[in-house]
This record gives structure tokens, sequence and C-alpha cells, in this order.
């Protein structure tokens, strides 16, 4: 993962695959521009994810301003292997992106993780949007909802039912896209310092046409606690079936990170240094 004094900036090819999450979900990829890389370059190096069970070396460095890199299916080894706390299934990713930060806060880990609970909070949150200019808005609408196959809305899922590990569903509307996307979140592994939850589409996501099939996007995220009021911050977002806008996905990756960390309460989202 890049190491730097302030957000890095991406690194991706030609024409790459798109994200979109949810995001934690995100937004219509083939608005935004394209991040071209020249030939000389070198790929950078698979991604070092936080999995414990790894017992291996390097581990992100988690900081802030957050580091960030992103791969295109290219940049990977042919069998890259998911780390064993990723749990994606086998679909071949296009679209890599990862994001190590650290933030303060005097909770406990529960705490943070009820900020995944209440998933109608994750509505307004800003981005900053390459293609504007300026940082918006990219969750317009979100509310939990009954299951995969009942859109009524539900209140928020309390922090009870994220700890019994069934998936639990939300719908989202970004910002780009011309429908409601449905995902699915589940909570992997939880304990006193440390939680890993992931989250994925359920439903195909339009722009017009379709563009994004259900499983197209799949984030995982790993908070830890790295010290007396510090926590680390990854998230993994990995996107199949589209090419290109790695920007795109990583805007919305920094600001999933700022919700949850509680940036996003005390300024606005800025574009990254370049």
């Amino acid at each position: 993962m890049s190491r730097g004094t302030g957000q890095q900036r991406i690194v991706s090819a030609g024409h790459r695959p798109a994200p979109r999450w949810w995001s934690a979900a995100l937004g219509a990829l083939f608005l935004l521009p394209n991040a071209a890389r020249a030939d000389d370059v070198p790929p950078p190096d698979p991604p070092a994810v936080p999995c414990p069970a790894m017992q291996q070396e390097p581990f992100p460095t988690f900081s802030d301003p957050p580091n960030l890199q992103a791969w295109t299916r290219k940049d990977l080894p042919t069998y890259w292997p998911l780390p064993p706390c990723v749990h994606w299934g086998s679909k071949k990713i296009d679209t890599l992106v990862a994001l190590a930060g650290v933030f303060n806060f005097p909770g406990g880990a529960d705490d943070i993780l009820r900020r995944f609970a209440a998933i109608s909070g994750w509505r307004g949150t800003q981005y900053w949007s390459a293609g504007d200019g300026r940082s918006e808005p990219f969750i317009l609408a979100q509310s939990a909802v009954v299951s995969d196959s009942d859109d009524r809305p539900r209140p928020d899922f309390t922090l009870a039912e994220l700890k019994s590990r069934r998936p639990l569903y939300f719908q989202q509307q970004d910002n780009r896209s011309t429908s409601t996307v449905t995902y699915r979140m589940r909570l992997e592994d939880a304990g006193a310092d440390r939680f890993v939850v992931t989250i994925e589409n359920v439903s195909t996501m339009w722009l017009i046409l379709p563009i994004l099939g259900p499983g197209d996007i799949r984030v995982t995220y790993i908070v830890q606690n790295i010290g007396p009021g510090r926590w680390g911050y990854y998230s993994l977002t990995g996107v199949s079936g589209a090419r290109g806008h790695a920007d795109s996905v990583t805007s919305r990756a920094v600001a999933l990170y700022r919700h949850v960390s509680g940036l996003d309460l005390l300024q606005q989202a800025a574009p990254p240094p370049q």
C-alpha cells in the first residue's frame, strides 16, 4: 500500500474496471474520468490485508490522511488468493481499492459497529466529485429493508441483529445511478477490539442500462484497536464486470472512511492532493 505524508493518488491503467458500492455502495462509474498509468511504471504490490491468520508482513500502514492504493486485474498476480478474512467468493476482480486510515475514538468496538448498524445515517455522506469539482452527497437515500426479496423499509439494524451474523439488507440510491440498489451486510468476525464487516450488492445497478450485476460490488471493512483511543480502519473494495474509473471508487471509499471515523461531522470532503 502506498505510503506518504498525504492522501495518495491512486495508480491505475488503461481501461479498467469500475467501482460501485455501498457502500460502501458506490456511484455510477462511467461518468467520471479514468486515471492512466505510464507503461514503464511497475504495478503495485498486491494489497496487504490485516488478517491475523495470515501472520505475514507487511500489514498496511494505518495513517491519517489514509494510505490509498488501486489495482486493476492486470496489476494483480494471476492467482492472487483472497486473504482469509475477505469473504468474496470466486468472481474475478476488475478494480480493487484499498484504504488504511487511523482515527481517535474513546469508545469500544461495539460503539463503532453501531455506525454500521445505523444504516440510515449514511444518507447524505459527502464525497469529492472529480467530475463536478466539488464536495457533494453521493448517498441520496438509504434504509434498511426486510429482506433481499422484500423491500419494505424497516428501522435501522440493532447491534444485536448485526452481531447475530445473519445477513441484513438495505437499499441505497446514489447520486449517479438511475436505480435503487439492494445490498447485503454481514458481520464476519467480532471481538472486544476488532471486527470485520462485508457488504455486497444483491441487485443490479442501472445507469439507464444495467452496468453492474449482483455480486459485482464487494467491500470488506476491518476496524481494530491499535492503541489507547486509537483505531485502525481498513477497507478493501472489489468491483467486477466494469472497466475504468478507479478514481470514483477511491473517492467513495474515502467518504465512507470519513463517515465511520466521524470526520464527516467535522469537515467537508476535499480533493486529494495532486
